[in-house]
């Protein structure tokens, strides 16, 4: 057989550049297998409250007090776990609100407020709630599950 000679820096040469094209190949499939589990992650649901939907079920069901005095606990609680806070049931609605207020954005805490000072009233001191009343908790869950939403989405 007849082989091919080559000069000994030839075979330095040929042999960095199969080395080089072996790393090449190498970070590329890295690249390829990181970014398709990124798409992955993009692609799962983010999960959000669904509040909205409850309250308006319990309104038409219930009432409006009922609906008010119902949803609001559950925001609650659904608020405190996806940030992780611990909460017994030993704690007031009060006593949630003011530990939710050190790990949410302003605009969420004073949304949270003043769907507070409409739920302590109808709670525990029989208020009956008006048209606006209503609208402006609608208002308040709508824009905290935007929120959160949109914050889900930007964590990703």
């Amino acid at each position: 057989m007849n082989w091919i000679k080559f000069s000994s820096e030839t075979v330095l040469w040929l042999t960095l550049d199969i080395i080089l094209l072996t790393i090449l190949i190498i970070l590329i499939f890295k690249l390829y297998r990181r970014l398709k589990s990124a798409r992955r992650i993009l692609e799962r649901p983010i999960p959000h409250l669904k509040l909205c939907s409850v309250f308006e079920d319990k309104l038409r069901l219930y009432g409006s007090k009922r609906a008010l005095t119902e949803t609001f606990p559950l925001l609650l609680e659904a608020l405190a776990s996806m940030v992780d806070i611990n909460i017994s049931k030993s704690l007031t609605s009060k006593e949630i609100l003011s530990k939710l207020r050190g790990c949410m954005e302003k605009n969420n805490v004073l949304l949270l407020e003043k769907m507070y000072s409409l739920y302590e009233p109808v709670r525990f001191w029989n208020h009956q709630l008006t048209g606006y009343d209503l609208e402006v908790f609608r208002n308040g869950l709508i824009a905290l599950e935007r929120s959160i939403l949109r914050s889900g989405a930007q964590n990703t």
